[in-house]
């Protein structure tokens, strides 16, 4: 079962002041409110279901703190099948870009063949 948004509500504002990550923190103040009206406020899970998978590439970093890769999985409830977790943080872009352009090359030229 869902729970009462109330007390989601209690948990997000927590997230938000007390474990909030790093990201958060240094965001300008146009970041944080999208951050809080977006990420915070809509739930998206129900959306996960239509997802074609095989027309899509998942990249986390191991160590994210704001879209762990151990989160996505337990709400998509299996194994994407283009699915990567990166040596890194949230930054997947700026800390392994090289990595990154390999596996977005890759996944282009399987799409091209299919």
């Amino acid at each position: 079962k869902n729970l009462p948004i109330s007390i989601v509500s209690i948990f997000r504002t927590l997230y938000l002041h007390l474990l909030c990550n790093q990201y958060y923190l240094k965001a300008s103040p146009i970041m944080r409110e999208t951050y809080r009206k977006v990420v915070l406020t809509m739930n998206l899970t129900s959306l996960l279901s239509s997802i074609n998978e095989s027309e899509l590439c998942f990249v986390f970093g191991k160590y994210d703190t704001a879209t762990p890769p151990q989160l996505f999985l337990a709400l998509y409830g299996k194994m994407p099948k283009h699915f990567h977790i990166l040596n890194c943080g949230h930054n997947v872009a700026g800390e392994k870009p090289e990595e990154l352009v390999a596996i977005i090359s890759d996944f282009l030229n399987i799409q091209t063949k299919e």
